[in-house]
């Protein structure tokens, strides 16, 4: 069986244009109408399924910048990132591993560590990408050492991306997900135990769990 390891974590209008501190009121309104997209595309992804969000892409690719952009701005404010907790991670691992990067953005992880990394997302940004919806990659079956997902189970049938994960790592692979600890730790209720028992019906092993960062 594969092995799984998983780490989880209003402006006012202004009267008058002036310069602030830090940039003008114009630049303040242009970030604040940027992040209302940003939740928007947000709310979209985790509500549709992978194949809408392909189409959705596909179509309007300029919607996937404006989500990273949001992403990353959101991002810049924890302490660490989790796509470099998942490169330091991969450091420690042999060379030679060839990993799966599902969701993989901007190819970040790819640029930073040694190992092959076929990067995947619904948009290719960068030469770098297939773009795909990563329920159905063109992967071949047990090729990879590790599937890596870096805050990218969005959407209605994220289970079918781990069946994917699956099928496409080797007998002994791992598979490597950071996660939005306030997804998982509501206020109602904690599903954290639900999910783990999923990817044990799909097929895996936990062999750690980390709960130190605390945001994935």
């Amino acid at each position: 069986a594969a092995q799984a390891e998983v780490t989880t974590e209003a402006m006012k209008p202004a009267k008058s244009i002036q310069k602030v501190k830090g940039g003008g009121v114009l630049d303040k309104l242009k970030a604040h109408l940027s992040g209302g997209r940003f939740r928007q595309l947000n709310e979209s992804l985790y509500t549709s399924s992978g194949w809408t969000a392909l189409e959705t892409f596909t179509q309007s690719p300029e919607l996937f910048d404006v989500y990273h952009e949001g992403f990353r701005a959101q991002a810049s404010k924890w302490p660490v990132q989790p796509v470099e907790v998942c490169r330091d991670w991969l450091r420690s691992k042999p060379r030679t591993w060839e990993v799966a990067d599902f969701g993989c953005g901007d190819a970040q992880l790819a640029r930073e560590v040694k190992q092959k990394v076929v990067s995947l997302d619904l948009v290719a940004r960068t030469p770098e990408v297939t773009a795909c919806n990563i329920a159905r990659t063109p992967l071949a079956s047990a090729s990879m050492h590790v599937v890596v997902f870096v805050l990218a189970l969005m959407g209605t049938d994220y289970g079918s991306f781990l069946v994917e994960a699956f099928r496409v790592l080797r007998e002994s692979g791992l598979l490597w997900i950071a996660e939005v600890r306030s997804r998982l730790e509501n206020g109602k209720e904690d599903v954290t135990d639900a999910f783990l028992n999923a990817l044990k019906k799909t097929g895996f092993q936990l062999m750690e769990k980390n709960n130190s960062n605390k945001m994935f």
